[in-house]
């Protein structure tokens, strides 16, 4: 389900070719980046933007990467949000939702 929200990585020096959320909670999430990504170190400072295809929502948040996993021709980034906890009434309530599986 989380297909549906698109990913824009930022840096001060570059963007990152879009991507997709693969998984999200209230503190971080993980994306995966089309392409490899390697000049991103641990710890560095991102923006990221997060995209709702179905209402067009944006979200951008401020991070730092905790880890990077390059797979097949992906990159997947786990990111730390910066300003703590994702507040409530986003677009993202429903994936943070840890019912919406049943």
């Amino acid at each position: 389900m989380t297909g549906a929200v698109r990913a824009e990585l930022v840096t001060p020096e570059q963007v990152f070719p879009r991507g997709q959320l693969w998984d999200i909670s209230p503190i971080g999430g993980c994306l995966v980046v089309r392409d490899f990504i390697d000049e991103l170190m641990e710890g560095a400072l991102v923006t990221v933007r997060l995209i709702c295809d179905s209402t067009h929502q944006i979200l951008e948040v401020q991070g730092q990467t905790r880890w990077s996993h390059p797979e097949h021709s992906s990159t997947f980034l786990g990111i730390h949000f910066a300003e703590g906890r994702l507040p409530k009434g986003l677009f993202l309530d429903s994936y943070l939702d840890p019912h919406w599986a049943d």
